[in-house]
């Protein structure tokens, strides 16, 4: 069985009001600029879209997780959110993620 290396791509396209952040469930408004990273790895491949907040953290928060296979992703998120509860950009996320709360 081959091995292939899981190779990112990543994109900035602008939202057409359609795009939803796979980290927060947050809408990513029409025009706005988003980061898309795709993940290949021979045959398989999967999108993450992170809205700009979210893209601003995201570095932090996979340093903190090292997810196993791609970037960060909702689960990830919260992990870190958890940890850093007390930090303001946390309280951020968890607001836009968890609006009703």
């Amino acid at each position: 069985m081959t091995s292939f290396p899981l190779k990112r791509t990543v994109t900035l396209p602008h939202s057409r009001g359609r795009v939803i952040c796979d980290a927060c469930y947050s809408p990513i408004p029409q025009g706005q600029q988003y980061r898309r990273d795709t993940w290949k790895d021979g045959t398989h491949h999967f999108t993450i879209r992170y809205c700009p907040d979210c893209w601003l953290i995201l570095d932090e928060v996979e340093a903190h997780t090292q997810p196993d296979y791609g970037g960060p992703d909702a689960e990830d998120y919260e992990t870190w959110a958890a940890a850093h509860i007390d930090e303001e950009r946390s309280q951020k996320w968890i607001t836009r993620a968890f609006p009703d709360s």
